[in-house]
């Protein structure tokens, strides 16, 4: 998979998790709402700040690392 597929799956997931926080079941997402079963379990007890938090910290992670 290329950088940038990655990159954006990475950004396609991230929107759908946020949508299904704050908007509920019934937003409009990129895949299948049982693709985030255990998210869901997860996301349930955070409040929007700590769910931001987690967010933030997931889609930084892969930037962090050497450059050659």
């Amino acid at each position: 998979m290329y950088l940038v597929d990655l990159t954006l799956l990475m950004l396609l997931l991230a929107y759908d998790r946020a949508a299904i926080k704050f908007r509920g079941v019934d937003a409009d997402i990129n895949f299948n709402l049982s693709d985030y079963k255990e998210d869901m379990k997860q996301m349930t007890n955070l409040s929007k700040e700590e769910f931001v938090r987690v967010l933030r910290r997931k889609s930084t992670g892969f930037s962090r690392g050497g450059s050659k």
